[in-house]
């Protein structure tokens, strides 16, 4: 995992860029937790955050179960994967 933070002075926001290269044993939604945790120290809010590039489907399948309490989903509930596999 690689990050780094920018100032925006323009919009006058500083944000926070990370690259994480095994999302299978660092979880996003780990990330995004302790990123909210160590602003808040600061009293910071999170404004927002984005995806560049693409994500493995089970990454996203453990972000939603993580925020959304989901218990039984797997990957044979997600349309795409059951279109592109079915």
């Amino acid at each position: 995992m690689k990050a780094m933070g920018a100032s925006i002075p323009e919009k006058g926001i500083t944000q926070v860029g990370m690259s994480v290269y095994m999302p299978e044993k660092t979880p996003l939604y780990r990330v995004f937790e302790l990123l909210k945790i160590e602003a808040s120290r600061y009293n910071v809010p999170v404004l927002s955050s984005e995806v560049v590039g693409v994500w493995p489907v089970q990454v996203l399948i453990d972000v939603v179960r993580y925020y959304l309490k989901v218990e039984n989903l797997d990957r044979s509930k997600v349309l795409e994967v059951a279109l592109y596999e079915g």
